[in-house]
């Protein structure tokens, strides 16, 4: 807060320049400011290793040094969105509201992904929403059919942040990872949320006790909760009939039905 005035430069004619003075204790905030963040870093730092080591008996010195250290600014009280990232077909595009393709769909949802990950790696729903929210307010034609309008962009959203955090390797997804590790002994097994082709046609193995006789049961019940208003539906029961059916379903499908049998079905 105190700076010795005799240190700065003074002009020729010996007159103190107020413009020298006023960045001198602007640079003098900005290094008390940073050595507070820094202070900030190392006291989390040791709380997050006590913690680790209690957890898993891992130490801080075990982990890749290269990723101890992760600065990451506060998240914002209003966020923004990052339209100085966006290419000029994306946001040509979203300003002539046209149908965005596959490309620039997926485009925009990487620089909203990345945008959050500078603030924060494991964003929640509301901080999601927040930016997802901008996006609509901004430009209301890309409304989604769910959420209020940003729900299918939320979604989106998610499981391109889990996508970035597996290739991670800052501190907190590190942490994450080694007590996933310690709890079940076993290192987890990383899942591509998005499958390669030629991976759709996956089927998984069918549940303990259920034939084709069940599951054209299962499928009469579905079709008649169908057929009640949804006031009235028990969504609940649906849900439960649709996992049953699942590995069913997904075996019919890979066996290319013509269009007429899908329709009944």
């Amino acid at each position: 807060e105190e700076y010795d005035e005799n240190a700065l430069q003074f002009d020729v004619k010996g007159v103190f320049q107020n413009s020298q003075k006023e960045r001198a204790t602007k640079r003098l905030l900005r290094i008390a400011s940073n050595f507070y963040d820094l202070l900030r870093i190392l006291a989390s730092a040791i709380i997050t290793g006590k913690l680790l080591y209690q957890e898993t008996g891992f130490l801080l010195e075990d982990i890749n040094p290269e990723v101890i250290l992760n600065l990451k600014p506060q998240w914002p009280l209003g966020i923004k969105l990052p339209v100085e990232d966006f290419s000029r077909q994306l946001l040509e595009a979203l300003e002539k509201e046209r149908i965005l393709n596959w490309v620039q769909s997926s485009e925009l949802v990487n620089h909203l992904a990345n945008h959050l990950n500078k603030f924060k790696k494991y964003p929640n729903k509301q901080e999601r929403l927040q930016i997802c929210e901008e996006l609509v307010q901004r430009f209301p034609y890309i409304k989604s059919e769910i959420g209020l309008g940003v729900g299918g962009w939320e979604i989106k959203l998610l499981n391109k942040l889990k996508k970035i955090r597996q290739s991670d390797p800052s501190l907190e997804t590190e942490l994450n990872r080694i007590k996933r590790k310690s709890n079940s002994g076993i290192v987890p097994k990383r899942i591509k949320l998005n499958p390669e082709k030629g991976e759709v046609n996956w089927t998984p193995d069918h549940i303990e006790g259920e034939d084709e006789i069940s599951q054209t049961t299962h499928q009469q019940i579905m079709i008649e909760e169908s057929k009640r208003s949804i006031a009235f539906q028990n969504k609940i029961k649906t849900k439960s009939l649709m996992a049953l059916t699942f590995s069913f379903r997904q075996n019919s499908i890979n066996n290319n039905p013509s269009i007429k049998y899908l329709k009944e079905q």
